[in-house]
């Protein structure tokens, strides 16, 4: 495998800062944002730090800062807006590791050197460092710490401190959830060391002159309790996490066919997926540990557009995203209940727990079960582990097949139905205010989980419920309705076509083709990127090679923003750094490329 710095590094210098776009690093169960100079001074916007673990009230917390830094030389406040820097800001994605170095000319002629490395350890849990080394002739005030300020409603705080460390002790502020957080220091150099305990903040200052360098370790933790990584030295903490990059990129997604430039997309978009997942069973929102959209809620982001990414290169990451599913049930159960109906029903969107917290008019959007249930097949196919299938599958399969008939009906036409649901295209509702009657997509996945959940000992009923299930049929143009009575509405992103792949469903090629073109002639502006993946994939997947590569990354112009390759929702938003988006554009190249054809 190449890992040359062209294909891996993103490096750039003052003159681009302009152009910056908030990236992120983590490593599954800790994340945090960076800045234009790596660091963010107490004063400018904090930084976003994020876990897995912190939710209240199902709502997803960020955490209050540790890597603030103000870096002040002879009353001069390092920042992009002061003096002249000449420097360069590092991203190595096979490592994880931001840094950067500058030659600050603070005042005329007067220069220091800054020098930062952040880091996040891959091989940990919720430890991650900043290490600072400044080179000044004058007199500087170097001041970190624990800054919790912008999230007095989310927690009550107590800090305290002693000779070589400020803890914060944490409570949310519904559930009142237990946190704890720890900032300590080495250091080097003849420096005064002042400390300030506030109600949302505490700080550690080093004040001195020549030659500076600190290592701060940050520890975050649920008890309290002290880990190795605290006394490790830096060299095996290094080691640490440098072996366990390498134990995903081995397995990664590598084209060697592409052009340097496309290659580094592909890297990239492979290291913000797994800064965020990591193999317990914990929620996936769809901007991960890079920011808390969404509240940190759960919707089929998870169960399909990353799932399929994640699986064939980390199937014991997406293992756990059907493990944490499973770990939903007793509120997939209480959800099918309210909803009178039989088995497990999972809410469109759920909070960590799984608990419901879908607005009423999202609730029809009944296909995320599908979606659910179609993950376990997934991965059973993929790995063959009739162990796990038997563990964590089969009571999804037949929980959710169950809630499915339940849901639906045989009407007069000898069909099987579904009434008054909401497909994929959610403008069905957001735009033109009404639900429909047999979505394609979402019959057609029923139908197959039927057959597997009978094949498990369900009732006989489902499999004539998937013989008879209702779909609508071709116009003589050759155009499906993407459900029953579509009459050409504009639409917000990929539906009817999501059946031919992942599910299967195959028309013919030129059948294919001609309802994706007529589809997507239908998107609106404000759809995600997804619906570019699918067609790509479609293409590539029907003999079109080429033609599919190109539309992939033809389509990536007006979502990928910034010098590290940032992907944001859509064309008309910030949202950042959108997995979901970056699942479906990894899944287009795996499953168009290295899967067999139609």
């Amino acid at each position: 495998m190449d890992f040359s710095d062209k294909l891996w590094l993103f490096e750039f210098n003052e003159k681009e800062l302009d152009s910056f776009v908030l990236p992120y690093i983590g490593n599954g169960f800790l994340g945090t944002s960076f800045e234009k100079l790596l660091i963010s001074p107490w004063e400018e916007r904090s930084p976003i730090v994020m876990s897995p673990y912190v939710y209240d009230g199902g709502r997803q917390l960020h955490i209050p800062s540790w890597s603030r830094l103000d870096i002040n030389i002879d009353g001069v406040l390092y920042k992009c807006e002061n003096g002249r820097h000449n420097l360069k800001h590092r991203l190595d994605l096979r490592s994880g590791l931001a840094s950067l170095k500058d030659r600050w000319e603070y005042k005329e002629g007067k220069r220091a050197l800054i020098e930062i490395e952040l880091l996040i350890p891959r091989s940990f849990l919720m430890d991650s460092l900043l290490k600072v080394r400044i080179s000044a002739g004058d007199a500087f005030t170097v001041k970190a710490g624990l800054d919790g300020r912008h999230l007095e409603e989310d927690y009550s705080m107590k800090f305290s401190a002693s000779e070589n460390f400020i803890n914060g002790a944490y409570l949310t502020a519904k559930e009142k959830n237990p946190l704890n957080q720890l900032l300590a220091w080495t250091y080097s150099g003849n420096l005064a060391i002042e400390k300030l305990c506030g109600e949302a903040d505490a700080q550690v200052s080093f004040k001195g002159s020549g030659e500076f360098e600190t290592v701060l370790r940050h520890q975050l933790s649920k008890d309290g309790r002290i880990s190795e990584f605290l006394s490790l030295p830096l060299s095996e903490i290094y080691r640490r996490n440098q072996e366990a990059w390498m134990d995903i990129w081995k397995t990664s997604m590598q084209f060697e066919e592409f052009s340097d430039e496309r290659r580094k997309i592909v890297n990239a978009f492979q290291f913000y997926l797994y800064c965020s997942v990591n193999d317990d069973a914990t929620s996936l929102a769809p901007l991960g540990l890079s920011e808390a959209g969404w509240n940190g809620a759960q919707f089929w982001d998870t169960d399909f557009w990353m799932f399929r990414a994640i699986l064939p290169v980390k199937p014991e990451f997406a293992a756990a995203r059907i493990r944490y599913r499973h770990k939903c049930i007793p509120e997939a159960r209480k959800y099918a209940e309210k909803n009178g109906l039989k088995g497990l029903w999972y809410c469109w969107k759920t909070d960590d727990l799984g608990r419901p917290v879908a607005k009423p008019e999202y609730e029809n959007e009944i296909h995320l079960s599908a979606w659910v249930a179609l993950s376990v097949l997934d991965y059973r196919k993929a790995t063959g582990d009739e162990e796990f299938y038997r563990k964590y599958g089969i009571d999804i399969i037949r929980g959710i097949a169950e809630a499915f008939y339940s849901r639906g009906a045989f009407e007069a036409d000898g069909k099987f139905h579904f009434r008054n649901i909401l497909g994929p295209d959610e403008a069905l509702h957001e735009i033109h205010h009404r639900y429909c009657d047999d979505n394609f997509l979402t019959n057609y996945a029923v139908a197959v989980i039927f057959r597997a959940a009978a094949k498990e000992g369900g009732s006989p009923d489902l499999i004539r419920a998937a013989d008879k299930m209702f779909l609508p049929e071709a116009g003589s143009d050759g155009i499906i309705p993407e459900h029953y009575g579509y009459a050409g509405e504009p639409i917000k992103q990929a539906d009817l076509i999501l059946a031919f792949y992942p599910l299967g469903f195959n028309p013919g090629k030129e059948i294919m083709l001609k309802n994706m073109r007529y589809y997507r002639s239908k998107i609106m502006e404000y759809g995600p990127f997804m619906t570019a993946s699918i067609e790509s994939c479609i293409m590539m997947r029907n003999g079109m090679r080429e033609e599919g590569i190109e539309n992939l990354f033809e389509a990536l112009k007006g979502f990928l923003r910034g010098p590290h390759n940032v992907l944001c929702e859509s064309r008309t938003n910030s949202k950042r750094i959108f997995l979901t988006g970056i699942g479906g554009f990894l899944q287009a190249l795996h499953y168009g490329l290295k899967e067999p054809e139609f």
